[in-house]
């Protein structure tokens, strides 16, 4: 999966200050992640570079989709929502929703004082370990934590920890890294 983390981060940002401002978060999370979910059905992911599937078309079928799954909201809102796809559209950006979301969702957990953790191990971790980890982490660094795991079959064993800028490396390959820097002193 590619990210388009350079082209999302405006969008998001934009979202989220505006958001934050209308006390919306929770409403623009709801939405992007609807939205998001649409495209990425396979029907309409294949439609995105379609060129014969026109801008209107497209602000069309969205629309349809958050108002048939959000009924009650409010016109103003509608309206807003209609600008932003409106804006995706113009700039042909609609295929960088995904990762709006993405970093919209970081945006917000930043906000709420949540780091936001990726931890890649080569197994599964059940849901005890989890548990385990979120707690020692959150009792050693006095933050409240949100953990996204994912397997890394390139990892030998143990964990790789990233967030914001920093590494716990845990894996044997860092560890036997470690190891041969010490020897070699």
């Amino acid at each position: 999966m590619s990210h388009y983390y350079t082209l999302a981060r405006p969008y998001a940002k934009a979202v989220f200050n505006s958001a934050l401002a209308k006390n919306k978060l929770q409403d623009w999370q709801t939405v992007l992640q609807i939205l998001t979910a649409a495209i990425e059905t396979q029907k309409l992911s294949h439609m995105i570079s379609d060129p014969r599937f026109s801008n209107e078309a497209w602000l069309m079928c969205l629309n349809k989709i958050y108002a048939d799954m959000l009924p009650n909201l409010e016109k103003k809102f509608s309206e807003e929502i209609n600008n932003f796809l409106k804006l995706l559209l113009e700039y042909q950006r609609l295929y960088v929703l995904p990762d709006i979301l993405t970093l919209y969702k970081r945006l917000v957990a930043m906000h709420q004082g949540i780091l936001v953790v990726q931890v890649s191990s080569p197994f599964e971790i059940n849901e005890t370990q989890k548990k385990k980890l979120t707690e020692a982490l959150e009792k050693r660094y006095q933050i409240k934590m949100e953990m996204n795991y994912h397997l890394d079959k390139d990892l030998l064993g143990g964990v790789m920890m990233r967030s914001r800028g920093f590494v716990i490396d845990g894996s044997v390959r860092g560890h036997l890294r470690r190891l041969k820097n010490d020897l070699m002193r």
